[in-house]
């Protein structure tokens, strides 16, 4: 008899479990997580998994494993970051010099074109370096592919990721 209680209770907790009805002691009240009705009967909105119909039929778009979804806004804000972080713009970057002048691509892939300047002459982290002492303009095009930076190329000779002259 204890065995057929004791299932009983297990039966009855993985219902609560699947269902999402759990009894808050201190209010009385049944909060839910999947759409089902509290105390009072009224409904918290179900959101079904992406790519599964929602109570009405309709689909939420799904998207593939490691695919990010991104706007042309959200590359150029990629781009940016990672402009600002690479070491020639953080070794002697002007801030109110950094801008995107364009970028291409309907779609991901994107082109990021940034344009900035620096107060010396040079690529990369010239610390302990003979530098010259003059602003120089740079421009970088920043590939965005997936939400991820794949390529940076500045002023056509400077490859951004590797750090090294091309």
């Amino acid at each position: 008899m204890k065995n057929v209680s004791l299932l009983l209770i297990v039966v009855s907790v993985l219902s609560l479990l699947v269902t999402g009805c759990v009894t808050d002691a201190g209010n009385n009240q049944t909060n839910t997580t999947n759409g089902m009705p509290d105390i009072n009967g009224e409904h918290e909105p179900s959101i079904p998994p992406a790519g599964m119909p929602d109570i009405n039929g309709e689909h939420e778009p799904s998207i593939p494993a490691g695919i990010l979804p991104h706007t042309a806004e959200q590359a150029e804000g990629l781009a940016l970051n990672f402009v600002e972080t690479e070491a020639t713009f953080k070794f002697d970057g002007i801030m109110d010099t950094l801008k995107v002048i364009k970028t291409d691509g309907e779609n991901s892939p994107y082109n990021v074109t940034v344009e900035f300047d620096c107060l010396n002459g040079g690529y990369g982290d010239r610390s302990g370096q003979a530098v010259t002492n003059n602003i120089t303009h740079h421009v970088a095009v920043i590939t965005v592919y997936n939400g991820m930076i794949h390529a940076g190329v500045m002023d056509g000779m400077w490859d951004m990721i590797t750090e090294k002259m091309i």
